[in-house]
C-alpha cells in the first residue's frame, strides 16, 4: 500500500489520504486541511509505513484534485448513468466491490452528495473516493478498469452535467433542512429554485442554456441581473459575471472538442464515411448529434471533405496530396514468391501486391495461410497476423504436419495487434488471417483492403476473407476484387475443397483466370492436391 500510496503522490499527483483498512473512515481525526493542500511525502512516508500501515487509500475529490467522481453501486443506476453518457466512454475508470466509480475533471457545480438517485453518490468539493488497491472488510478489491496513468480525465459529459445538477435541485429542500434553514424553497413545476439553498445552480443552469442558445453576452448578463434581483435573498451581482464567464468557458470546451475530435477523425480516415462512423469515435458528446454536423457543414465549406449525394449522411474526404514517381527509378523484378499447388507458375509477384483468398467457414483459409508460410519462411521473414486462432492453436496445428517437427517452423505470430492497417510491416511478408469487420458493417471490408495496400510499400500482404458459398467475392461485395493483384475463391467439394483463381492481374503467358484445383486437407494443414490446374467445367 505504501508503493501505491508513492505512485499517486509522485506519479498521478494526487492528493490522497489514509482510510481505515477494510473500511472508508479516514485515520485522521481531522483531514480538512488537505482539502486545500497536498500531502508531502513525508508524511506519506509516516502514514503508511508507520502510523497505518495497510491502511486503504483515499483519493481527495474537488478542486485539489481536479476531480468530480460519479460513484455507483447498483446495476439500476449503472443503466441510469449510461443514459447519459457516450457509447464509448474514455475517462479512468475503478471496479469497486459494489460497482464502479466514474473519474471526471472537476465540476464545481455538483454537489458533494450521497444517494443524488438509488445507487448513485456524486463526490467532489469536501469529499474523497477509496482507490485502488484498496480493500473493503471481506477482501474484495478495488482495481481500475481504465487507469489513471494511460487513460486522460474526460470532462463531464454536457447531458450528464444537466441530469446531475437537476438531481441536486430536486434535492435542495432536504439540503436546506439539513444547515437548520426551515423556510420553504421557492420551486417551479421545474423544480428551478430560487431561495438561497438552490438560486446559485439555478443561475448557472440558465447561463449555461442562454450561452447554448447563442444569446449575445450582454443581454444574458440583463436576464440574469434582473432574477438575482428577485432571488430569496437577492443574488450578489458581482457574482453574476462569474456565472457567465463559467458557462461561456464550458461551451467553448465542448465546441473546442467535438470540432477536434471530428478533425482527427477525419484526418486518420480514408475513402468514404458515414455520420454514424463519427459518432462512435467522437466521446465528447453523447447521442446528439448535433455539434458533429455542424462541424461536418464547416468541413464541407472548406473544401476537407464532400457530401455523398446518392448516400444520405455518406461523407468523402477529399485527398489533395499525392507523390510524383520516378518511374526509372523504380523495380520491375518480381519477388519470388511460392504459392500453393504452384500458382506462382501462371503469376507475377511483384512489391506492394494483395493477395487474397476468400474462402466459405471451414473449407480451408487457415490451411492455405499456413502454407505460404511454409513455402517462403526460409527466404522471408513472415509476420503472421491471425484473429481467427490463438497461439496455442496455432501451434497444436502446426505439430500435425507429418513432415515437418515444430521447431523447423521459422516465422512471427502475433493475435494481438490493435488494428489491420497499423500493423503490417511495409516492406515485409505480411499474413493476415483473416479480416473481419466487428462491428458488422461488411461493406467497410474493401476500405479495410485498399488502406492495407496503401501500407505496402515493397512488401506483400496475403489476406484470408469470409465468403459466402457460389459467390467469387468475399463478404463486403464485389469491391474485395478491386485492390488485390490475386483474388482466389475457396468453397467444399466434398470430400475436399477446390480453389478458384477469380482474378489474376499479372498473370504470364497463359491467363488463368477461372482455373481451379481440387485438394484435400490432412490433420488441418497439410495440402495434398487432387488433380491439376484446369479450367472449370
Amino acid at each position: 500500500m505504501l508503493t501505491a500510496a508513492l505512485w499517486y503522490t509522485e506519479k498521478a499527483e494526487l492528493g490522497i489520504i489514509p482510510v481505515k483498512a477494510g473500511g472508508k473512515t479516514p485515520c485522521l481525526m481531522s483531514w480538512k486541511e488537505y482539502q486545500d493542500r497536498k500531502p508531502t511525502l513525508d508524511e506519506i512516508n509516516r502514514w503508511w509505513g508507520h502510523s497505518y500501515p495497510g491502511a486503504n487509500i483515499g483519493i481527495v475529490t474537488g478542486k485539489i484534485n481536479n476531480l468530480t467522481v460519479i460513484d455507483i453501486d447498483t446495476p439500476e443506476a449503472k443503466v441510469e448513468i449510461e443514459k447519459h453518457l457516450p457509447d464509448t466512454l474514455q475517462t479512468p475508470t475503478v471496479k469497486t466491490p459494489k460497482g464502479q466509480h466514474l473519474y471526471f475533471t472537476h465540476q464545481p457545480e455538483i454537489s458533494n452528495k450521497a444517494n443524488l438517485f438509488p445507487g448513485c453518490d456524486a463526490r467532489n468539493d469536501g469529499g474523497y473516493v477509496v482507490a485502488p488497491p484498496s480493500r473493503n472488510g471481506t477482501g474484495d478489491a478495488y482495481s481500475f478498469l481504465l487507469h489513471l496513468k494511460n487513460t486522460a480525465l474526460m470532462v463531464l459529459p454536457s447531458t450528464l452535467f444537466s441530469y446531475l445538477l437537476s438531481l441536486s435541485n430536486n434535492n435542495i429542500y432536504a439540503r436546506a433542512r439539513e444547515d437548520g434553514n426551515d423556510q420553504s424553497p421557492i420551486v417551479t413545476n421545474s423544480n428551478i429554485i430560487f431561495n438561497q439553498g438552490g438560486r446559485d445552480e439555478t443561475l448557472f443552469h440558465l447561463a449555461n442554456h442562454l450561452v447554448k442558445s447563442g444569446m449575445p453576452q450582454q443581454e444574458i448578463q440583463q436576464y440574469l441581473t434582473f432574477i438575482a434581483n428577485h432571488c430569496d435573498p437577492p443574488y450578489p451581482l458581482k457574482d453574476i459575471e462569474k456565472k457567465i464567464k463559467s458557462a461561456l468557458g464550458r461551451s467553448d470546451v465542448r465546441s473546442k472538442s467535438i470540432a477536434q475530435e471530428v478533425r482527427e477523425f477525419i484526418e486518420v480516415t480514408s475513402g468514404n464515411f458515414r455520420v454514424t462512423d463519427v459518432e462512435r469515435m467522437v466521446t465528447t458528446v453523447t447521442k446528439s448529434n448535433k455539434g458533429i454536423l455542424m462541424e461536418l457543414s464547416r468541413l464541407v465549406r472548406d473544401e476537407e471533405i464532400e457530401r455523398i449525394d446518392k448516400s444520405p449522411g455518406m461523407y468523402r474526404k477529399i485527398e489533395t496530396t499525392f507523390k510524383v514517381v520516378d518511374l526509372m527509378a523504380v523495380s520491375e523484378d518480381e519477388l519470388d514468391i511460392r504459392l500453393p499447388f504452384g500458382m506462382e507458375k501462371y503469376i507475377e509477384i511483384l512489391p506492394k501486391d494483395l493477395i487474397v483468398f476468400a474462402g466459405v467457414p471451414n473449407a480451408g483459409k487457415t490451411a492455405l495461410m499456413l502454407e505460404v508460410v511454409r513455402l517462403n519462411m526460409a527466404r522471408y521473414d513472415i509476420w503472421y497476423f491471425s484473429s481467427e486462432m490463438g497461439a496455442a492453436n496455432c501451434k497444436k496445428r502446426l505439430k500435425k504436419h507429418e513432415s515437418m517437427g515444430i521447431d523447423e517452423w521459422k516465422f512471427n505470430f502475433i493475435d494481438d495487434f490493435p488494428n489491420y492497417t497499423d500493423v503490417i510491416q511495409p516492406n515485409g511478408f505480411n499474413i493476415i488471417d483473416y479480416v473481419e469487420e466487428v462491428s458488422g458493417e461488411a461493406y467497410r471490408i474493401p476500405g479495410i483492403l485498399a488502406s492495407i495496400q496503401k501500407r505496402l510499400d515493397k512488401g506483400i500482404a496475403v489476406v484470408a476473407l469470409q465468403k459466402n458459398p457460389d459467390k467469387d467475392y468475399a463478404i463486403g461485395g464485389q469491391q474485395t476484387k478491386a485492390k488485390p493483384a490475386l483474388f482466389c475463391a475457396v468453397d467444399p467439394d466434398f470430400p475436399g475443397a477446390k480453389i478458384r483463381i477469380v482474378k489474376a492481374k499479372n498473370y504470364r503467358d497463359e491467363n488463368p483466370n477461372g482455373f481451379i484445383m481440387k485438394f484435400k486437407i490432412v490433420n488441418g494443414i497439410k495440402l495434398l492436391p487432387d488433380g491439376v490446374w484446369e479450367p472449370e467445367v
